[in-house]
């Protein structure tokens, strides 16, 4: 796993509204917790449609509602600086547990996308 970049983390602006109620804020706050990314803003969002390809960070997108609306932000990126999970499909399982999603769908991809390394 890399340590030297942190990941952007972008959810819709509800779940950053309404915080550990939603399963993607709590998947992202687990992430940031560990120092592997930190939560973005619209405003780091904006710096990173600003920035050219090689000066972007990477980005992890995390979707938590069916309408999907958070992958309208990923429009403009390369699909090289950023990866997208949807997690809806797990929202009534009150049982979810997050690190294992990290450690068995994040981690993997992260590692795969970025560093060439397959599970």
């Amino acid at each position: 796993m890399m340590r030297s970049e942190k990941l952007l983390i972008f959810l819709c602006s509800k779940a950053i509204k309404e915080g550990d109620k939603k399963l993607s804020y709590r998947i992202a706050s687990r992430l940031e917790s560990v120092g592997i990314a930190r939560i973005g803003t619209l405003r780091d969002l904006s710096k990173q449609h600003f920035n050219s390809t090689e000066l972007q960070s990477k980005m992890i997108f995390i979707n938590n509602c069916q309408a999907g609306c958070l992958k309208v932000l990923t429009n403009g990126f390369d699909d090289d600086r950023y990866l997208f999970f949807n997690v809806s499909q797990f929202l009534m399982i009150p049982e979810f547990d997050v690190d294992h999603y990290i450690n068995t769908e994040i981690i993997p991809k992260i590692n795969e996308k970025w560093l060439g390394v397959r599970s």
